[in-house]
């Protein structure tokens, strides 16, 4: 028999956030933003934890070519194109998931998360062609 009791799940005490490809189509990972309990009093260590946490780097999931929203921002992007007289509408590229959900709730749909302060140049070139036609804003909005 063998014994699992030492096994820790990678995102308790955290909200789970999916990780969607480009396509929307498939989930490639999941974030975790670190939720404190609110009745623990707290305690003395040397330790830590990470406010966030994605999946460990894997074939299906490597952050630097991932964006955040992608699928959706498209969509917002996409119609707000169509809107006479609109030539000020652009991608905002935020550092995390919650950034952009945090976005999303007040109506700004036109947003896009790295996932951390590194951004790659995967990522800006995918922002890029997101922002949609020759002279499409991005927006950087980073902490």
């Amino acid at each position: 028999m063998l014994d699992y009791s030492s096994l820790m799940d990678r995102f308790r005490g955290r909200l789970i956030v999916p990780i969607f490809d480009a396509s929307g189509k498939k989930v490639v990972g999941f974030g975790g933003r670190i939720l404190p309990p609110p009745d623990e009093k707290p305690v003395t260590t040397n330790f830590k934890a990470p406010k966030y946490l994605n999946s460990p780097e894997s074939v299906i999931f490597q952050k630097s070519s991932i964006l955040f929203n992608e699928h959706m921002a498209r969509d917002a992007v996409q119609k707000s194109q169509g809107a006479p007289g609109d030539k000020t509408r652009g991608v905002i590229l935020v550092e995390g998931y919650m950034d952009a959900i945090a976005l999303w709730g007040i109506g700004v749909k036109e947003v896009v998360a790295s996932m951390g302060t590194a951004i790659s140049s995967e990522q800006l070139a995918s922002v890029a062609k997101l922002s949609g036609s020759p002279g499409g804003r991005v927006i950087l909005c980073l902490d």
